[in-house]
């Protein structure tokens, strides 16, 4: 975002839908279209900016709760081997009730190496939902399905200048 972008930011952004109109009347009234317009961008382009902000804030936490994930995971095994080097099998503690080890448990995962051979043992009929919607939209009458048509309400678009 922009320092001008920032300076500029709107009530837009924050109210409810259902103050907007009066947001946007007032601001007509006291400037111009060519205002308003500029408003209406700034409110998006600033929310885009932010969405943006966001999703790098997500991928960095995601990356720390995967390094914290692991983190445990190490924990969990390196005091296992420990307490089994120790011939410990359990710890009573004072604020945690108690810590055990468990047993090595086996992990089981499918590798499909020749998926057509796969196809021909194990496979079922999957149903082609595109081409049923297609055909229905074409007027093909077809028992058992339908085709739902959402109507989405009208929005804009704001064109960035170059």
């Amino acid at each position: 975002m922009s320092d001008l972008q920032q300076a500029l930011k709107t009530t837009l952004e924050t109210i409810n839908k259902s103050d907007m109109h009066i947001i946007l009347n007032e601001k007509l009234i006291a400037t111009s279209p060519e205002m308003l317009c500029d408003y209406i961008g700034f409110a998006t382009m600033n929310l885009d900016d932010n969405i943006i902000k966001l999703k790098e804030y997500k991928k960095e936490l995601d990356k720390l709760i995967a390094k914290a994930q692991s983190q445990k995971e190490d924990i969990g095994i390196e005091a296992a081997s420990f307490l089994e080097d120790a011939g410990i099998d359990k710890l009573d503690g004072v604020i945690v009730s108690s810590i055990t080890t468990r047993q090595q448990a086996d992990t089981v995962k499918l590798v499909i190496e020749d998926e057509e051979e796969c196809i021909k043992k194990f496979g079922k009929v999957v149903l082609d939902k595109t081409a049923l919607k297609n055909a229905i939209l074409d007027g093909v009458e077809v028992a058992g399905a339908s085709v739902d048509v959402m109507i989405n309400a009208r929005t804009i678009r704001v064109n960035k200048r170059k």
